[in-house]
């Protein structure tokens, strides 16, 4: 398993919010996390990546993921969800 993005702490500590309000993890601080399986005698090999963003501005939480499933290279899925949610206060 191959995790890149380091980890919440790091994340967290990469976490830009300008004086516009917003704040968010730019493209190259945001959460990457691949899974690989091969077996070389079945010729099999599959991946799974996936790609996380968060952000906030002064009324949402948002939040912009991604999956792929790959095997022997050949994208067999991929998805992306974007999401805003209301911020509350309790």
């Amino acid at each position: 398993m191959q995790r890149a993005g380091g980890d919440v702490r790091h994340l967290l500590g990469r976490l830009q919010q300008p004086a516009t309000g917003r704040a968010r993890t730019g493209a190259a601080e945001g959460c990457d996390w691949t899974v690989g399986l091969r077996r070389g005698a079945f010729d099999w090999d599959v991946r799974i990546t996936t790609r996380s963003e968060i952000g906030a501005d002064t009324t949402h939480f948002v939040t912009d993921n991604q999956l792929t499933a790959e095997e022997g290279g050949t994208v067999l899925f991929e998805r992306r969800r974007r999401r805003r949610i209301p911020r509350t206060q309790g």
